[in-house]
């Protein structure tokens, strides 16, 4: 799927869910779908995994969401979910797209700004994949610049510089 489609589409599902919708949050999803799922490539995890969808949420998450986040069964019926299924997040970019900004509403820490992709990779890497996760900051910000077709430096750690190779 092409960065702008799927940008779209998250702008369209929190637009209809109205008070969770931001820019940041966005663009945030944008990322997170652009580093595990290669921006929507893959509905499966691979290696045995079993993340599902675009966002490649695990079934043990959505199931948290729905037992816990604050007014989702509400938020589900304004978008017509009847459903709380796991396995329709690799069927339903919509779906997949709600669980995952209710996910992201159950973290206490504030969205990064959209403004700051460093700060957004590092949320991402601790809030979404997790320490233990295979995801990386540094995976999370070049997916998202790649996928969005915007090219910028690739992620260098803080303190480091980029040093130009001449090719001699």
């Amino acid at each position: 799927m092409k960065y702008a489609d799927f940008k779209r589409l998250v702008t369209e599902v929190l637009t209809d869910l109205n008070m969770i919708h931001t820019p940041d949050a966005v663009e945030l999803l944008c990322m997170i779908a652009a580093e595990e799922s290669g921006g929507g490539a893959y509905n499966w995890q691979g290696g045995g995994g079993t993340a599902l969808g675009p966002l490649q949420m695990e079934p043990a998450t959505h199931d948290d969401c729905w037992a816990n986040a604050d007014n989702i069964g509400l938020y589900a019926q304004k978008l017509g979910i009847a459903k709380r299924d796991a396995s329709y997040m690799a069927r339903s970019y919509e779906y997949a797209i709600f669980m995952a900004r209710f996910k992201l509403k159950m973290i206490p820490a504030a969205l990064p700004s959209k403004a700051d992709p460093h700060a957004m990779a590092a949320y991402a890497k601790l809030y979404w994949n997790s320490p233990k996760g295979a995801a990386t900051i540094e995976g999370y910000y070049n997916a998202w610049y790649s996928w969005s077709g915007n090219w910028k430096p690739p992620y260098l750690p803080e303190g480091k510089t980029a040093v130009k190779k001449t090719g001699k």
